[in-house]
């Protein structure tokens, strides 16, 4: 179990989904995108996505953001910069 890293809580709510209601009302994932090319064709800029969660202190209500697919994210992150 991970403790609060602003005021040391074990009361965390993981993974506590992020949406947006942009769209219509309609509910969607909060997503980054990392390009391995960013200067390219819009179809060949090589998109990789990661969804934001989020984990919420239930004592002070610090809330940190996480990334999925960080893996890839700095793949792509570190081609780019080759690039």
């Amino acid at each position: 179990m991970e403790n609060c890293s602003k005021c040391g809580s074990q009361k965390i709510i993981p993974n506590v989904k992020i949406i947006d209601r942009a769209n219509a009302g309609a509910e969607t994932n909060l997503t980054v995108v990392v390009y391995e090319n960013p200067g390219g064709l819009p179809l060949l800029k090589g998109q990789h996505r990661g969804h934001l969660k989020a984990m919420i202190c239930g004592d002070c209500g610090y809330t940190e953001l996480l990334t999925t697919q960080a893996d890839e994210l700095w793949e792509a992150y570190q081609k780019a910069q080759q690039a």
